[in-house]
């Protein structure tokens, strides 16, 4: 399902009044931003909470004016497939009585 957007400045960032507040990811700017001057990954929690940022939940409350949508992940140019997902290793057996000396460890 296709969300409608705000025409975007130049740039590519919207006006604040449009973000979606459903908890979906985007970067917010401030021009008063005070942790840096780039923007930052956040989202909106409901209006209980407000805007959060990903990097940082104990900031304080955020009041950004822009929006943007995040980027498009990496597209792989290999014809190899995926790695297969992580699996968790085999417990190590343990190890024999005197293989590690007391200088080792």
């Amino acid at each position: 399902m296709g969300r409608s957007m705000s025409t975007p400045d130049s740039n590519g960032w919207h006006d604040i009044s449009t973000a979606h507040k459903d908890g979906s990811w985007m970067f917010l700017y401030w021009p008063t931003m005070s942790i840096t001057s780039f923007p930052q990954v956040g989202f909106h929690m409901g209006d209980e909470y407000g805007w959060e940022l990903a990097n940082d939940r104990d900031y304080g409350e955020v009041f950004p004016t822009h929006w943007r949508p995040m980027f498009a992940p990496p597209v792989s140019h290999s014809s190899s497939p995926p790695p297969p997902p992580m699996t968790k290793p085999a417990a190590c057996p343990p190890l024999a009585a005197g293989t590690i000396s007391e200088g080792d460890a």
